[in-house]
């Protein structure tokens, strides 16, 4: 499984950050975590929207807000993919 992510190192032997990650079927940026916990791996992660600036050019922002589930979610569906790629059972909580 590739989702284009690329691992910082943090030096956390239990949590895994990731670079930025532009997406690619919208305008902004996502970084996921995975915590690791024995057997379990929670995964979260954060997502931030280009804007636009005075002259129409789009702009990174660095006001990353944390992933949440809603209908058409595309940080949902990146989290989502890295879930699926990792297998095993897979379990929701807010």
């Amino acid at each position: 499984m590739n989702a284009d992510f690329i691992v910082k190192d943090n030096y956390n032997l239990d949590t895994l950050t990731t670079y930025s990650r532009e997406f690619t079927n919208m305008a902004g940026h996502c970084v996921a975590v995975a915590i690791i916990n024995e057997n379990t791996v929670t995964l979260t992660g954060f997502y931030s929207l280009k804007r636009l600036n005075f002259i129409g050019l789009t702009q990174s922002s660095n006001d990353f807000q944390k992933v949440m589930y809603y209908k058409s979610s595309k940080s949902w569906e990146v989290l989502m993919l890295i879930a699926e790629g990792i297998g095993g059972r897979i379990d929701f909580s807010k």
